[in-house]
Parts: C-alpha cells; sequence; structure tokens
C-alpha cells in the first residue's frame, strides 16, 4: 500500500508504514522528511528557483563534514525522467555505524530542490530500491509547469 503527500509544487508517493514528517508552507524554502521503520530517512528541501542549488547542496555535505568525522565523498549524478541531477554519495561513520548518504539536487522554472537520503548501510542496501522509488514518484509528478 502507499500513501500520498500532496504539497506546495510537490506530490510524492511512499510506503503507507512510512511516517510523514512534512513542514511545507506556501513560503519557501520547506521540506519534507519520509522515515521508514528502520529509520532510513528521504528529506526534501524546497526553495525559489532562484536558490543556487549546488550551493545548497554543498552546504548540506559542509554540515555532515562539520559533525562527523572522516566524510568519504564523491560527485556524481543521475539522470530521472527528464531531469538531471547533480549531487554527492557519502559516507560516514556515527558511532559504530557506517552511514550512506546521497545528496542530489536541480532546478525547475518554479523550484529548487535538494534531496537527501540517508540510512545505516545495511539499511540503505535493504531499503535502496523503495528509497529511489520515492525519488522517482516526486521527479514523475512535478507539474510540466515546473520544466
Amino acid at each position: 500500500m502507499t500513501a500520498v503527500f500532496e504539497g506546495p509544487g510537490v506530490k510524492i508517493q511512499y510506503p503507507k508504514n512510512w511516517k510523514l514528517h512534512n513542514h511545507p508552507t506556501n513560503l519557501k524554502p520547506y521540506d519534507i522528511t519520509i522515515e521508514s521503520p528502520a529509520g532510513s530517512i528521504w528529506n526534501l528541501h524546497v526553495f525559489p528557483n532562484s536558490s543556487d542549488a549546488q550551493s545548497l547542496a554543498r552546504e548540506i555535505l559542509l554540515e555532515l563534514e562539520k559533525n562527523y568525522d572522516s566524510v568519504e565523498f564523491e560527485e556524481t549524478s543521475e539522470q530521472i525522467e527528464q531531469f538531471h541531477l547533480s549531487g554527492y554519495d557519502a559516507n560516514f561513520f556515527y558511532l559504530d555505524l557506517l552511514i550512506e548518504a546521497r545528496i542530489r539536487y536541480f532546478t525547475t522554472s518554479e523550484h529548487t530542490f535538494v534531496l537527501l537520503i540517508q540510512a545505516e548501510d545495511r539499511d540503505f542496501k535493504r531499503e535502496q530500491l523503495v528509497l529511489a522509488a520515492i525519488t522517482t514518484s516526486f521527479v514523475r509528478n512535478l507539474d510540466a509547469t515546473n520544466l
């Protein structure tokens, strides 16, 4: 079963047993977080389209580096539907757990989006298809006016 979140400029499908923490307003920026029962996090930040997406994504990466030792990362990009998402794949340790994080960003005519997906390594491997499906549902459901 899936649940659907609809907010200003976004529509996201996600598993019904995952928890939604949404903070959207009609003002930007705002964010939406979806959390799995195991603790994986899918977090979307929505900004005005005039925002510098790369700088915003870099701020998230710098915050990870500030809060965790030995953050390793590499730049990456991917194509989802008609959108080219750039960003970073990062790994770091928290306590004795290896954490995987994916930071992605892109801009449309209406919004700048920055996405942070994060989970403990084993959870990430187990839930990566679901996390990818949430991302794809979000991208696929963007209004044509967002192009």
